[in-house]
This record gives C-alpha cells, structure tokens and sequence, in this order.
C-alpha cells in the first residue's frame, strides 16, 4: 500500500486544512458515481482510507511514527471505513448515491431561510423535533409528484433550524426542488435562535431561601442551584446547555474544528407559586417582619372611604386580551 500522504498528494507536515482540501478535491474527481471504472473506485477508496487515519489526531501520530503497524495500538486504528459515508458526512451534493440504490444523499442542509421565503419551486417539507435537532439525526423519505420522483435520506446535524432548505436544481421540463427543514414545536422548551427557553415553578420558600433543583434536559439530568432570592418576572441563564452551534458544512475546508462542542444557552423562566392562603397569627406576622425587614403597613384617614378589594385576574390574561383587542381594531382599520 502506497503512503497516506503520497495518496492524497501532501508532505508529512501539511495542515489540517490541507489535509481537507486534498481529500475534498481527490474525492470529487473519483467517486464512483463521476468514476464508475474499478480503477476509479479503488483510488476512491484508498483516499478515503488515508483521510480517515490522517484527520485522526491519535491514529496521526501512530502513523508518523510507526507506520501502519502503528494503527494497532490506537482504539479503532484497523477498522475498515465506508468511503461513502464518510464523503457524505462530509459533502453536501446530489450525485452522491449508492450504485444499486435509487436513493440520493446529502449530508445536510446547505441553505438558510429565516423569512421562510424559499426560491421558487415545488417546495417539500421535512419535519423535525426540537430533540432530532438537539441531537442531530438522518431522515429517509420519497417523494413523488407529477413533476419529482425519487427517495432521499439527508444527515440533519445537530443545531440545525427551522428554514434550512436545500436546493435541487431542475431543467427547463421540471422546476426545482426545495426540500426545507420544519421544526415540531416542543412540549417544553421554546427556541430562540441557538438559546432554548423554559418555565419552572418554585415555591414561594424556594424563591426566598434559594434551593437545589434536578430537571431533565434531553435525557440528561441537571442539577441547578441558586442562595438568591428569586424576585417575580425573573430569567435565569445556564451557560452552554442550549442548542449546539451548528458547524457549517463548508468550514470544513476553512480549518474550523469538526468536533465542535460549542452551544447557546438554557435560559429558565422561574414562575413564583404563592400560597393561596397562609394560617399566621399576630406573632408569626411579626416574625416575618422581622426576617423581611419590612413592615406592614395599617394605613387610616378619617376622611377617606374605606373598601375592600377582591381578586380580578391574572395580569397576563388582561394583557393578552388587550394585545388581541389591539389586532381586532389595527384588522378593521386596514378594511376600511
């Protein structure tokens, strides 16, 4: 077996990024569906074979300095690789199909739509929930058409988005193809660009004396403390533990990390549970005074009219109501 580096035509020092750019460039020229001749395939194959152990920090190393016999010593280091998975991790392009498959593969989506306003074509949707999008996941589907026909599974990296298309060029007898990306809102969480949002209650206790609280977070269990005291109407920030910041395809020939670990943030709306009634005697309201330091006030003027007040509502529901109120009024001044 030729050198690794005399493969993909490199110096043993050559960088990260050169080490890309070979493989990419090589990759391209000989993949079975552009090369269908053996020889083609086999070179294919043997540059795969060399990106694999090279893009590899440990089985890099191994290499430089013992050579294949090396790659024992290291976990993995003999496994025989896919070249077309691993082009397709890679690579976004529509050739990309096994020989004896009727099935075209992308490794993601490579267009970004945050009005929704896609190219002109015949538009599919592919939904995804918000966990498929947290972890990331591959989705296999047919479509069939008047127009298009034919089977697609696409690799849906992690931290991908609502309004990710991809675009598949027609001819002049058939318009394009856009397959988009449609994100299932999630029971719990809201998000909001790469941060996901969530309400928690406390306690009234909880909100004064702090406390340790376990949630589930994707199947992941998080432990969150706070000694403050939590006021109403309040946000709280847990860094990194939003949604992973999603690598772009084509950085990988610009040097940026693969193994990307860098995420948004997990941002908690804690709503404060009141107890609908508290059994306190005179001496109890004076402790709390106390601990509070504050004082309740026992206002009086002989002059004024003295009245009770009586629960109306919660202050959401009235601005919700004024909020549509407001979209009735702007609706009918748009009619007139």
């Amino acid at each position: 077996m030729s050198d690794y580096y005399e493969i993909l035509g490199l110096q043993r020092n050559a960088t990260d990024t050169q080490l890309k750019q070979a493989y990419r460039k090589l990759a391209f020229q000989y993949h079975p569906d552009k090369s269908k001749d053996d020889a083609s395939i086999a070179i294919f194959r043997d540059i795969s074979n060399a990106y694999a152990i090279l893009s590899n920090p440990k089985k890099r190393v191994a290499y430089d300095t013992y050579g294949l016999d090396g790659l024992n010593s290291v976990d993995g280091g003999g496994e025989t690789i896919d070249p077309l998975k691993l082009f397709r991790s890679l690579f976004n392009v529509d050739f990309t199909r096994d020989l004896n498959e009727n099935y075209y593969y992308y490794s993601d989506f490579d267009h970004y739509s945050e009005t929704r306003d896609y190219p002109k074509g015949t538009l599919y949707e592919v939904e995804c929930s918000l966990d498929e999008l947290y972890r990331g996941t591959q989705k296999q589907f047919y479509i069939k058409t008047d127009l298009h026909s034919g089977g697609y599974i696409i690799n849906v990296r992690a931290g991908s988005r609502a309004g990710e298309y991809i675009l598949i060029r027609g001819s002049d007898q058939k318009p394009d193809l856009i397959i988009a990306l449609k994100e299932i809102p999630h029971k719990i969480y809201k998000r909001k660009g790469d941060d996901l949002y969530r309400e928690y209650m406390l306690s009234l206790s909880e909100a004064l004396c702090g406390f340790d609280i376990v949630i589930d977070h994707f199947g992941e269990s998080l432990t969150l403390s706070y000694e403050g005291i939590v006021k109403p109407n309040s946000l709280f920030r847990v860094c990194d533990q939003g949604m992973p910041l999603k690598l772009n395809a084509l950085s990988l020939n610009e040097g940026q990390d693969e193994n990307n670990s860098s995420r948004g943030d997990l941002i908690l709306d804690l709503y404060i549970l009141f107890p609908e009634a508290l059994q306190l005697d005179n001496d109890h309201k004076h402790n709390l005074c106390e601990l509070l330091g504050q004082s309740i006030r026992k206002q009086s003027n002989d002059e004024s009219q003295s009245l009770d007040l009586y629960y109306y509502k919660n202050k959401e529901e009235v601005v919700k109501e004024m909020l549509e109120d407001e979209d009735e009024e702007s609706g009918s001044c748009l009619q007139q």
